[in-house]
């Protein structure tokens, strides 16, 4: 039977459903076919199957309210009363030096730049007229969504034919965009924090989450009388943030902390972290208040491998090597101990080698305080072949 209970709501599937209005028939017209192939079991059948639809939409519609089945547009529609919502995708995006002939050019919106060897492009957002034999910048942003990469260099390839325009390149590493966030990652930081209480560490860690563009927060804090062993002084918090503005990280701080906690600072910790202040208004009483909160440090360390390559080993397999465990790091946790032997696996993603030794930081381990990220280049890479 189709009913709503408390356990939920039950729903009988399509031929329980025809077996019902079966029975029902044969109760008030008895002697009456109800098979498939007469004219009244026909006629039950799309009786069923209406039925059976309209279970389907009240399941899916009871599903709506509620964040564990909630999917899709109605799962978004939802988590604002939890005081969350889904993070949009957004593009990566760099700053592109373009270069002229001597005739000169105008660059048109949408002109794409893209990188020699590997697949990320990326469109000018704005028109730019370049002096003849000068240079200027535009912004460019990825023309797909997620985390696309682009090391400083590497767009140089010219995809769209402008008269005039000969070179292009970007200065820096383009900043990381990301993809739409998930049902399953929406729903995991609905259920994370939901019912967080402004002014606890999760209710601070909620309002971080909730800033444009914060792809990463954590929130340390001391309830102690003392300083910790980190250097936080007694009843303070130490917010962490990737990505967001400073001015809106700020605010959010401000409306989330309670009143009478402090805030970890450069004087507390003056070497380390990558320290940001944000002076902001409170709007409860008209006061300046300086807020603090620190970006991921960015740390390095040596990695050495020593390998026996065998007679599959590719003539790039160093290369490749060197750029697996870059790969691998650079997405490793903050603040999260790194062990050498994560970094077995990605280096054994090149065939044709066994590896002796490895080693980061010159032993087994690089140790990461809470507000430090790993960040390693080729260069931080040693292979040697014995």
């Amino acid at each position: 039977m189709t009913e709503i209970n408390d356990s939920g709501f039950n729903r009988d599937r399509y031929q329980d459903e025809r077996d019902s209005i079966a029975a029902r028939w044969n109760f008030y017209l008895p002697g009456r076919r109800t098979d498939a192939q007469s004219v009244n079991g026909r006629i039950i059948s799309i009786e069923a199957e209406l039925v059976d639809n309209q279970n389907g939409q009240i399941g899916a519609l009871l599903e709506s309210f509620s964040p564990f089945t909630a999917r899709g547009n109605l799962l978004s529609r939802l988590s604002p009363l939890m005081s969350k919502r889904r993070r949009e995708a957004v593009r990566s995006s760099v700053t592109l030096t373009v270069t002229a002939g001597p005739s000169g050019a105008t660059i048109p919106v949408g002109s794409i730049v893209s990188q020699v060897s590997a697949p990320a492009k990326f469109a000018t957002t704005e028109q730019v007229i370049v002096a003849p034999n000068g240079s200027a910048s535009v912004p460019a942003r990825a023309t797909e969504d997620g985390a696309i990469e682009a090391a400083a260099g590497t767009l140089t390839k010219i995809d769209t034919p402008v008269s005039g325009w000969t070179s292009a390149t970007n200065a820096a590493d383009a900043s990381i965009g990301r993809s739409r966030e998930s049902d399953g990652q929406l729903r995991a930081r609905m259920l994370a924090t939901s019912s967080a209480p402004v002014g606890t560490p999760e209710g601070i860690f909620t309002a971080l989450s909730e800033v444009d563009g914060v792809i990463y927060q954590a929130v340390l804090e001391n309830r102690t009388n003392s300083v910790n062993a980190l250097g936080m002084p007694p009843h303070s918090v130490f917010p962490i943030v990737d990505g967001g503005a400073d001015l809106a990280l700020g605010e959010a701080l401000l409306r989330s902390v309670a009143a009478g906690i402090d805030f970890t600072d450069n004087t507390d910790i003056p070497t380390g972290p990558n320290w940001v202040s944000v002076p902001v208004t409170n709007p409860a009483n008209g006061q300046a208040v300086t807020v603090w909160f620190a970006r991921p440090s960015p740390i390095s360390a040596p990695v050495v491998i020593e390998i026996e390559t065998q007679a599959n080993f590719p003539a790039d397999g160093v290369a490749r090597i060197k750029s697996e465990v870059v790969a691998f790091a650079n997405q490793w946790p903050n603040g999260k101990t790194l062990f050498s032997s994560r970094l077995y696996s990605p280096a054994n993603n090149v065939p044709g080698h066994e590896i002796n030794s490895l080693t980061i930081d010159g032993t087994d381990r690089l140790v990461l305080q809470p507000f430090e990220r790993v960040v390693l280049t080729v260069d931080d890479v040693t292979v040697n072949i014995v």
